[in-house]
């Protein structure tokens, strides 16, 4: 089996969007982008997006609003105002249903669970559900993880590949990039799901990336992905293909680029 991914700003073919009869096989076609810096803009991904009428589903994909030096909820507050105030933001709200994931810059640059101030988190993340038509989860408000199906052409899974990672496993044989309640969750999801499409949400790359593509760690350090997590990569690649789950589809952000490519095993 051979698996896609993608990263940044690509649109795809596939469902529609209000939800589908279970058994419904309709073309859907969703956008994705990543990386809206607040103090840059026009957001041309996201101004092209809003000139569409056949966007079906729109997919954020992490750091949809940089709050690094954010402490206060007001602070993070002024962040989100910032950027969804822009036309990019305003268009595609307007015009289709979103899902979403975060990366780093949604609380601060580079944040880790093992590290991270509790009550910075807490507001942080208090003020993501604020400004995202997200529904939470009955007895977990804060989970990201999710599954969202449209009919039997598609189902979502949306992923936290950041709030429950633990960077001091990385090089080991239990390393932690998912946590296991996420990951085993995310295997039964995957192989009991009647959908032609599993399309995984991730806020970093999936695929590994040769040193060239490192910029000196500035950008796409190997410890900030999948790649970094070689155990949790490998676990859930042998899944897939050992089980085997057909049509996975990975969509990622954070690479400030696009490109599309297979992995495996």
């Amino acid at each position: 089996m051979r698996l896609m991914i993608a990263a940044a700003a690509l649109i795809f073919a596939g469902i529609a969007w209000p939800a589908l009869a279970d058994d419904a096989m309709t073309p859907l076609i969703f956008g994705a982008s990543s990386c809206t810096f607040n103090f840059f803009g026009p957001h041309a991904t996201l101004e092209q997006a809003g000139l569409r009428s056949d966007l079906d589903l729109f997919l954020l994909l992490g750091d949809t609003s940089y709050n690094d030096g954010c402490s206060s909820v007001d602070d993070y507050r002024e962040r989100w105002k910032m950027n969804f105030a822009k036309d990019g933001y305003r268009a595609i709200r307007a015009k289709t249903s979103l899902l979403a994931t975060w990366d780093d810059h949604e609380v601060g640059n580079n944040w880790s669970p093992e590290t991270v101030d509790a009550g910075l988190l807490a507001r942080a993340t208090q003020v993501f559900f604020e400004h995202l038509p997200l529904r939470r989860i009955p007895g977990s408000p804060n989970r990201l993880w999710k599954r969202v199906r449209w009919g039997h052409t598609a189902e979502f899974f949306v992923l936290d590949g950041r709030s429950e990672r633990l960077p001091s496993t990385r090089e080991t044989p239990g390393a932690v990039y998912l946590s296991r309640a996420q990951m085993d969750w995310l295997k039964a999801s995957l192989a009991d799901s009647p959908a032609v499409f599993k399309i995984l949400l991730n806020s970093v790359p999936f695929a590994n990336f040769p040193a060239s593509f490192d910029l000196g760690k500035v950008l796409l350090d190997p410890a900030d992905r999948w790649q970094g997590y070689k155990a949790a990569q490998e676990e859930l690649l042998q899944f897939i293909e050992e089980t085997p789950v057909k049509g996975c589809v990975f969509v990622s952000g954070d690479f400030h680029l696009a490109c599309a490519g297979k992995v495996s095993a």
